[in-house]
């Protein structure tokens, strides 16, 4: 038997096992074997809109990094039927303890006119990543290797658009303005060799996860045996939040990133602390991490079938790498209404020396009122260049403070710098 029911998860036993455990396109594909699918793109994360069990479209973020479908969330209105759920404990990301969850199997899962069958789905039983508040939108969960696993995918993030190719159909069409690499799947994750300089002046050989739910641009796990090294001048760091707690760690300029032929110079890396990570960095031989900031300056390929893929710099490649400049982050606690306050903030940054602190409620900006203020153009003023001036209206309990300061470096860095052996570039 199943139910649903607004706003509460049920998860249903399911009796009959006659269920289709295939993937197959739920409608014809254009001659070449194509889908399209377009999405909307917030602080570098690619967000889908998928169907569940014949749900109504929710909000999930591509993540390369997830083998399986998980549920972080569901909002006032949202139900969703699962089958043959069983208890279990997921571990993440972050110091503390894995935290408990659902356990289902054969769901069926809808996007871009496909659906896939036979598809695992985790559902956490605490909202440990406050996606929707970080983001500002209803964010339902995380969606990974269910995207990639039949079709060659090319996320085109120039145009926001992911394109679904059928193998069978499919001819290459960019090679002579990118570049192919061979493309590692270990656990259905997506691995390249690249090149690093972090100390002297040598390339050393990396393997690096190629991480498109996370917006940073790389980060590596300390390896002092093969010359992967904090360096001296780091900044110790707050990284982000994991599934199991907040990452810790250390900020720096990698010298030089070499991803095929490109070569960026200059990259700021962050150096998460062991404890956070040592479960994830030491599989594998993985090094670390390439994320979203330098992944969107590609439209990218990803052929699992062939195991390689292809990189295609677009208008992105030589942008500015976007900072935080103000030392805090804000969320939005009931996301569709315009209520911000600050969800983290470094102590001794110019917006914390200036009196500004975690869960102070911001009312203006800049003289702005952000009733009338989106999420996305607040973010934007944070993200300005450095000794920009920033003025705030907050209210704390009963108390209502102006705040004033600087946008700072988080450390010194120079300007990125990218190169390539031949200058290649796409829309």
């Amino acid at each position: 038997m199943k139910r649903d029911l607004s706003l509460l998860l049920i998860i249903v036993i399911t009796m009959s096992m006659g269920l289709l455990i295939s993937c197959f396109p739920a409608k014809k594909a254009n001659d070449a074997g194509q889908f399209e699918l377009p999405f909307d793109l917030h602080n570098n994360l690619i967000i889908l809109k998928v169907s569940i069990n014949g749900s109504s479209p929710l909000s999930f973020i591509l993540d390369s990094g997830v083998s399986d479908v998980i549920i972080t969330e569901l909002g006032y209105g949202d139900s969703l039927e699962l089958n043959y759920a069983r208890q279990i404990k997921v571990k993440g990301l972050g110091k503390g303890e894995p935290v408990d969850a659902y356990f289902s199997v054969l769901n069926e899962i809808k996007y871009a006119g496909l659906t896939s069958s036979n598809q695992n789905i985790r559902v956490l039983m605490q909202d440990v990543f406050s996606l929707s508040k970080r983001m500002g939108r209803p964010i339902h969960g995380i969606i990974g290797y269910s995207v990639f696993q039949n079709y060659i995918v090319e996320i085109q993030y120039s145009k926001k658009k992911i394109i679904f190719h059928d193998p069978k159909k499919y001819k290459p069409h960019f090679k002579r303005r990118g570049f192919t690499l061979p493309l590692e799947v270990e656990n259905t994750k997506p691995y390249i060799m690249a090149a690093a300089n972090i100390l002297g002046d040598s390339l050393i050989p990396v393997k690096l996860f190629l991480d498109t739910g996370a917006s940073h641009t790389l980060w590596l796990a300390e390896d002092c045996k093969n010359s992967i090294c904090v360096p001296e001048d780091a900044v110790e760091k707050y990284l982000g939040a994991g599934l199991n707690g907040d990452i810790t760690g250390h900020m720096s300029v990698v010298k030089k990133l070499k991803i095929g032929k490109i070569e960026f110079k200059g990259m700021i890396t962050s150096f998460p602390d062991k404890e956070s990570v040592q479960h994830l960095f030491t599989v594998n031989n993985r090094n670390g991490s390439i994320g979203a900031e330098i992944l969107r300056r590609f439209n990218i390929t990803f052929n699992y079938q062939d195991k390689e893929i292809t990189f295609v710099p677009n208008l992105n490649l030589r942008n500015e790498l976007s900072v935080n400049r103000s030392g805090f982050e804000i969320e939005m606690p009931a996301p569709g209404f315009p209520l911000y306050t600050v969800a983290f903030i470094e102590e001794g940054s110019p917006s914390w020396e200036a009196g500004l602190r975690q869960e102070d409620q911001i009312l203006k900006v800049n003289g702005k009122n952000t009733l009338f203020m989106d999420f996305e153009e607040i973010i934007g003023t944070l993200y300005q260049k450095a000794n920009t001036k920033i003025n705030l209206e907050i209210q704390r309990g009963e108390e209502y403070k102006d705040i004033h300061f600087k946008l700072q470096e988080p450390f010194t860095f120079p300007p990125l710098r990218v190169s390539s052996k031949r200058e290649t570039g796409s829309n």
